[in-house]
């Protein structure tokens, strides 16, 4: 009796391991040749593109265009990612990039990947921009201007909002997008794709810097230098960091939530702070008498903040126990405003012509940081997910992404 050739993994048309017990080899396309869309070591005759770890006889996913694939195994939702411009799955479900290239057609390639080219976008030099799970979300800081959204991945932005009174700060938490118009004091949600925009808060002194999280909506109020909160739906607004205090006397240099509290910087009162995030308490000192704090960021019990300048720095303290002076993170960085954490790294930017994204592991010690990108102008407001970094360069409005 003939016995046919056992079939292993092969790539095109070039065999990479078949082999058989006799007769003749088979030399030519697997049962799973999909150009690379379906994993090494998946079973003969599983669908093109099938997620790794899918288990033999699991029903079909969706049939997927050209550079989409169904990597999630959730046949609801489709062929739900791009795999020309998805840093985790670059060409296939399979493919991650490594730190410091991007996904670009379909190919791992060193270096940032253009989201929007610079130009684009109308805006001016306040821009900002926040991230959900697929999408981008810029407000353009023009008066009369629009808030725009833009898939990760690339593809035309279009705008969810249009004549806003100049949108500057911008937060997203996948249910609903918030943006803080300066000049018209209005904070303004809406869906991701821009349908149900409402103002939630009116008659705000000067909203500028927005962060978000589970329990509510913070927001820095750019004339005053005070800090305040709502519910989501707008409801329960108050002051929870008052002017006249060091920090928050005049002037709020960056934001963010972490752990029930939120972290604020004030580089008039060369202080960082911060309150709880209901409105309970009296705000707490965590810096003081640090020279022109920028950008804060906050990783488990650790708080880093940066100190604004061409011989500027990140500084790192603990924001549990008894006050603690802060110590060197990273030295001799050049003007750094914007500050983003994950569980293991610290990112932030050097805002010049010629400027970078850098990063540095929480554990590194005395480690250098590690540029992620360079010749960057003047990049500012980042963002960061699972595998990718984003950030816009300020001249020009180019909106970009890395692999972290």
């Amino acid at each position: 009796m003939r016995s046919w050739p056992v079939l292993a993994w092969c790539v095109g048309a070039v065999v990479v391991a078949c082999g058989g017990s006799s007769g003749s080899d088979l030399i030519g396309p697997s049962p799973n040749d999909d150009g690379g869309t379906t994993p090494p070591g998946t079973p003969p005759g599983t669908p093109p593109g099938t997620p790794p770890g899918t288990p033999p006889g699991t029903p079909p996913g969706p049939t997927c265009a050209a550079g989409t694939a169904d990597c999630d195994g959730n046949a609801a939702n489709g062929c739900e990612t791009n795999t020309q411009g998805d840093d985790a799955h670059c060409g296939s479900c399979a493919k991650v990039c490594t730190s410091g290239q991007s996904c670009q057609a379909g190919a791992c390639v060193t270096g940032p990947a253009t989201v929007v080219p610079g130009g684009t976008l109308s805006v001016n030099d306040a821009v900002c921009l926040a991230i959900d799970a697929t999408y981008i979300y810029v407000a353009s800081g023009k008066a009369n201007g629009d808030v725009y959204r833009v898939p990760k991945a690339g593809g035309a932005p279009i705008s969810i909002a249009t004549a806003q009174g100049s949108p500057r700060g911008v937060a997203a938490d996948g249910t609903y997008v918030f943006w803080a118009n300066l000049t018209s004091g209005i904070i303004d949600r809406a869906a991701p794709d821009g349908t149900g925009a409402t103002p939630i808060l009116t008659s705000i002194a000067g909203p500028g810097l927005l962060a978000v999280d589970a329990a509510g909506v913070y927001w820095a109020n750019m004339a005053q230098g005070t800090v305040s909160r709502m519910n989501k739906d707008g409801t329960n607004a108050k002051q929870i960091a008052p002017a006249a205090s060091t920090p928050g006397s005049g002037h709020v240099g960056g934001i963010a939530a972490s752990g029930g509290f939120v972290y604020f910087t004030d580089p008039n009162g060369n202080g960082v702070g911060r309150a709880a995030a209901d409105g309970s308490g009296a705000p707490q000192v965590v810096a003081a008498a640090v020279a022109n704090p920028r950008g804060v960021a906050v990783e488990g019990t650790t708080a880093y903040f940066s100190l604004f300048g061409s011989n500027g720095s990140i500084q790192q303290v603990a924001v549990t126990g008894p006050p603690a002076l802060p110590t060197n993170f990273a030295t001799t960085q050049t003007n750094v405003t914007h500050i983003v954490t994950d569980a293991t790294t610290v990112y932030w930017n050097s805002s010049t012509s010629s400027g970078a994204i850098l990063k540095k592991a929480i554990a590194g010690g005395a480690a250098a940081p590690t540029p992620l990108a360079t010749n960057q102008a003047f990049p500012a407001c980042l963002a960061v997910d699972a595998t990718s970094l984003y950030w816009i360069n300020e001249n020009g409005a180019a909106v970009m992404r890395v692999a972290k």
